[in-house]
């Protein structure tokens, strides 16, 4: 699990051992300064699991096991209208709150029984179930949405 957790202590005010930063409009904010919600690796374990089966543009059809990005904003407070996903590499794309009422999108942290590492796609990765909506979530446009790599969320 440890190849799973970024320090992101150097960037944001949270503490060592940080997977996800939540920031934004949100109601809950966790000893930062900086109005963060900081999420541990073992905070996003303790959150209801869901497993997504399906393929992505750049896998094959695997079995996906993560908390709903619905119930990270729940335990957020998140009150936006819309979500940044933010990778490490700064890649981000803005998704509309209503899409992942839709879809119910995973942050998924394991594929196939392993958890992602930093090279394949970790440590989240969000994910559709593409194989459910293939007509809607196999376009280019619905590529973007698959953000690996996820270490951020700004609620807008």
């Amino acid at each position: 699990m440890g190849s799973a957790v970024f320090n992101l202590s150097n960037v944001f005010a949270c503490d060592d051992g940080t997977t996800l930063a939540v920031s934004g409009k949100i109601n809950r904010e966790l000893e930062t300064k900086d109005g963060l919600y900081c999420f541990s690796f073992n905070e996003i374990l303790n959150l209801p699991q869901r497993t997504v089966v399906t393929q992505t543009a750049w896998t094959k059809k695997s079995v996906y096991i993560g908390p709903s990005i619905l119930d990270v904003l729940h335990r957020v407070g998140g009150y936006g209208t819309a979500v940044e996903v933010i990778a490490e590499n700064d890649y981000s794309y803005t998704i509309a709150i209503d899409d992942f009422k839709k879809y119910n999108p995973i942050l998924a942290y394991k594929k196939d029984g392993k958890h992602f590492t930093r090279a394949d796609f970790g440590p989240l990765f969000l994910i559709y179930p593409r194989d459910d909506y293939p007509d809607e979530l196999s376009l280019p446009t619905a590529r973007a949405k698959f953000v690996w790599n996820v270490y951020r969320l700004v609620v807008q």
